[in-house]
């Protein structure tokens, strides 16, 4: 190729191999497509006024126009026919560059699926005794299943398999014994339909597979020895006189011998099975590894391949105490120590450990250089016999830990509640209390007696307290009066409270608001352009400023005004509050939203911290249509906010599932309080 008869690229294409190579004398050799090369070249030499439109091709060595020959012999080798006319070559030429390039992918991408196909084959088929065991130590629980049949009752039982009529057995619902094996057995109706059990499973074994081809020693030994760590989710339905099962595989670890780390691959199907599964190196599911029974019978095999047959984590498995498998094996080798857990029968302990990581801060919980129990648990030996009695985990370590500093006994009663409830004395709630009552044994008993009375959980009672603390503050209550910090009633008290500050003025709440959270009302009025929003029905509307959301929730009757934890994640930008409006009636109060930076909605309530369904159905295609607006105006700080708020409500989340905290009043009494926010939660998508 040149410009008025000067050189200024020469091309080579290779037809049967897919591929071509340029030379130009600023470029050099390099593998470049037609257009990109002679560009390159155009921009860099002494052809001005010359661009990829006002240049020839010329065939090297041969006539000075690309005529018809020329044309010819250019598509005749590159396509095997006759060129129509000479302008369509040099996109010809380009097709032709595009259809290599999407060969050579698609080679590589079957290549990569091959290997790993390859290694998949090589795990071992699933222990002959895997589902006996599930059946028998995972899902022991067996059925007696009845239905009326003239006179007489019909059963048939899933322990045995037997049927038989009798004139009178157990109610449903009610346990029994089977009348033909002796069982105990829970009696289920034949004309229902029931839930399946599911438990999570992680299986371990040893196998042998072929070296990454990249790796130095593939020449000498093509294969190294490896063990397998695999997470399933395993179903179990029973049914009429037996049990049913269902094993989905979900993630692979293959990791060499004597390592902790290795490859990890992930399923494709959510309900793949082990034989009928497909595993790639990605993980778009964004699957995790799950709090596992671990299967024990071929333990002795496999840990000493690990290195871990001291761990004493073939206990756990044993007494089907569950963890987080892979994280105890990747981090094994950091934590030694926790074989002397285990063996002391600390089982609790090392399941705050293992299966709470983000809990994890190495010396907080065990000192490592101790030389004894004591020493690393830093208790006395008075300390370490009731945490064991109690089979504590790290909230009672953390109290007997109080205990001995502070040289107050903690009473075994006091204690029990404590442990039994998972109240830790670092929680922030926990920690105020503690600090106003001042004794351990005095926060237990007026945690009971309030338990009592409202009819909450625990948790639920510090979460009240501390709202009501902190609206005491604001009334400028005398918070050091006995009678202030320790209500006879804390749910009364927190309602008079609320009252009293329903009459207070929304300016002075909202100067206090901006003293305490500075930042809160700029950044509201930072995102008004970008989140408000709008069509014929519905609007989404920004607040102005503190006043405004005051104003809102006094009127709609929700905490958004008498709380300070809104204000909080709005002056950190981890969540935000707009209202939502109808358009014929914009200045009237009717839902509230509190939304992440990412258009995620986390709540949506109406009067009295509730919602209707019938609201919902109607406006969320307005609420979806909203959120695809919000992402096309998302920049790269919008997104790393919005994924710093999904990783601060999901550790929320599971620290409410932990406690497996209720709602006691209302419509959705009895619920868990993680539930009923997953549930109302719409992430943008």
């Amino acid at each position: 190729m040149s410009e008025s008869g000067k050189v200024i690229l020469r091309y080579f294409a290779d037809r049967p191999a897919n591929r071509w190579l340029c030379y130009g004398q600023h470029s050099g050799w390099n593998q470049m497509g037609l257009g990109s090369a002679v560009n390159f070249e155009l921009s860099r030499g002494d052809f001005e006024g010359y661009s990829w439109g006002n240049y020839r091709l010329y065939r090297i060595q041969s006539k000075p126009e690309f005529d018809w020959e020329s044309s010819n012999t250019v598509e005749q080798y590159l396509w095997g026919q006759h060129s129509r006319w000479v302008g369509d070559t040099e996109w010809k030429i380009s097709q032709w560059e595009t259809e290599c390039r999407d060969a050579k992918r698609e080679m590589a991408v079957t290549r990569h699926r091959n290997r790993i196909n390859e290694l998949m084959d090589r795990v071992p088929a699933l222990p002959d005794d895997f589902e006996d065991w599930l059946k028998k130590e995972i899902f022991p629980e067996d059925f007696l299943y009845v239905r009326k049949q003239g006179g007489k009752t019909e059963y048939i039982c899933t322990a045995c398999g037997k049927t038989g009529k009798r004139s009178s057995l157990a109610r449903v619902g009610e346990e029994t014994v089977c009348p033909r094996c002796g069982r105990a057995v829970k009696v289920r109706s034949r004309n229902r339909k029931y839930k399946a059990q599911t438990a999570a499973v992680v299986l371990l074994q040893t196998a042998t597979m072929p070296r990454d081809r990249k790796d130095p020693l593939k020449g000498l030994f093509p294969e190294h020895d490896v063990y397998v760590e695999r997470q399933m989710t395993v179903e179990c339905r029973p049914l009429e006189g037996r049990k049913e099962l269902r094993i989905y595989e979900h993630i692979r670890a293959v990791v060499p011998k004597g390592e902790h780390w290795g490859n990890v691959y992930y399923g494709e199907f959510a309900d793949g099975t082990p034989e009928h599964q497909f595993f790639r190196d990605t993980n778009p599911m964004n699957r995790r590894w799950k709090m596992s029974y671990l299967y024990p019978n071929n333990l002795g095999e496999v840990l000493p391949a690990a290195g871990m047959e001291h761990s004493g984590i073939d206990i756990l498995a044993r007494k089907k105490i569950p963890v987080n498998v892979d994280y105890f094996i990747v981090n094994y080798p950091s934590m030694t120590w926790i074989e002397y857990l285990i063996k002391a029968g600390l089982y609790r302990l090392v399941q705050d450990i293992v299966n709470n990581s983000w809990g994890y801060s190495g010396e907080s919980v065990v000192r490592t250089s101790g030389r004894n129990l004591q020493e690393c648990l830093m208790l006395d030996a008075a300390g370490v016999n009731r945490l064991k009695q109690l089979n504590g985990g790290r909230a009672t370590l953390e109290w007997l830990r109080v205990e001995k500093k502070t040289g107050r006994r903690i009473s075994q009663e006091s204690l029990e509640f404590l442990t039994v409830n998972r109240i830790s004395p670092w929680e922030n709630t926990t920690a105020k209390m503690l600090k106003a009552i001042g004794s351990p044994n005095r926060m237990a008993n007026y945690l009971k007696k309030q338990m009592e009375k409202t009819g909450y959980a625990a948790s639920t009672v510090l979460s009240t307290w501390l709202d009501y603390r902190d609206m005491c503050r604001r009334l400028n209550k005398q918070t050091d009066a006995e009678i202030v910090y320790k209500p006879k009633d804390v749910n009364l008290a927190h309602d008079e409270c609320l009252a009293l500050l329903k009459r207070e003025d929304a300016g002075k709440r909202a100067a206090e608001v901006r003293e305490k959270f500075p930042d809160a009302e700029p950044n509201l009025q930072l995102i008004a352009d970008k989140y408000n929003f709008g069509n014929d029905e519905y609007l989404i509307i920004v607040p102005e400023n503190i006043e405004d959301i005051i104003v809102e929730g006094s009127t709609l009757g929700h905490c958004i005004d008498r709380t300070d934890i809104y204000f909080e994640r709005i002056q950190n930008r981890t969540s935000y509050l707009v209202f939502l409006r109808k358009a014929e009636r914009p200045e009237a109060p009717w839902y509230t939203l509190e939304i992440e930076p990412g258009g995620t909605i986390r709540q949506k309530r109406t009067v009295g911290n509730t919602q209707r369904d019938s609201d919902i159905k109607a406006f969320t295609p307005f609420l979806r249509e909203w959120q695809k607006n919000v992402l096309r105006k998302m920049n790269r700080e919008d997104k790393a906010l919005a994924q710093a708020s999904k990783e601060a409500r999901l550790e929320e989340y599971g620290q409410l599932r932990a406690r497996k905290e209720p709602i006691r009043n209302g419509l959705l009494k009895g619920q868990l309080l993680a539930d009923v926010l997953e549930a109302d939660l719409m992430e943008a998508m």
